[in-house]
C-alpha cells in the first residue's frame, strides 16, 4: 500500500506506517480518540547493515538514541523507523554535539545514516566555511539593545 501511494504522492505524504485497525474509539465530541489507538510498529529494512566508518558510527548512536532503538542498519530510512520533522531537529543537534555538521534539511534530502555520513562535514570545517543566508539582519534599535547588553560598541 505504501508503494503505491508513494507513486502518486508526494513523498512528506506517504505514511511511515499503515495499520488495519478493527475499530476507533470516539471521544465524547465523536471525534477519534488518538490516546486509544495502538503504537505503530516502525520497521527496519530487511536487509541488516552495520555501520562501519567514524561518521556512520556517530550517527548511527545518535539515531538509536533519539528514535529509542538500539539496532538500525545504515540503510535504514530515518521516515520508516518513526522520525519526523521533530526527531530530525533532534538528529541534527545530536551529530552537531559529537562532531558532526548536518542540517535538519540534510536529514530529510538523504534519511539514512550512510547517506548523511557522506553528507556531513566535521564541526570545524563547516564552522570555517560560511553558508548563504548565514547572517542575520538587524536594524539600529536591535544593535543599540546588544550594545547595551553586552556594555560595547558594535
Amino acid at each position: 500500500l505504501r508503494e503505491f501511494v508513494a507513486g502518486r504522492l508526494p513523498e512528506y505524504m506517504v505514511p511511515a506506517v499503515v495499520m488495519v485497525v478493527e475499530s476507533f474509539a470516539l471521544t465524547p465530541n465523536g471525534k477519534v480518540d488518538r490516546g486509544a489507538l495502538p503504537v505503530p510498529e516502525f520497521r527496519a529494512a530487511e536487509a541488516y547493515r552495520a555501520p562501519v566508518t567514524e561518521r556512520e558510527l556517530v550517527l548511527h548512536e545518535v539515531f538509536a538514541e533519539v528514535l529509542g532503538q538500539p539496532r538500525i542498519g545504515v540503510d535504514d530510512s530515518f521516515f520508516d523507523l518513526g522520525g519526523d520533522s521533530i526527531i530530525a531537529v533532534q538528529v541534527a543537534s545530536g551529530a552537531h554535539r559529537a562532531g558532526l555538521a548536518i542540517a535538519v534539511k540534510d536529514v530529510f534530502v538523504h534519511k539514512t545514516i550512510a547517506k548523511l555520513a557522506e553528507a556531513a562535514e566535521d564541526v570545524g570545517e563547516r564552522a570555517a566555511t560560511p553558508r548563504a543566508g548565514s547572517l542575520v539582519r538587524i536594524d539600529a534599535e536591535e544593535l543599540d539593545e546588544l550594545e547595551a547588553q553586552w556594555g560595547t560598541a558594535l
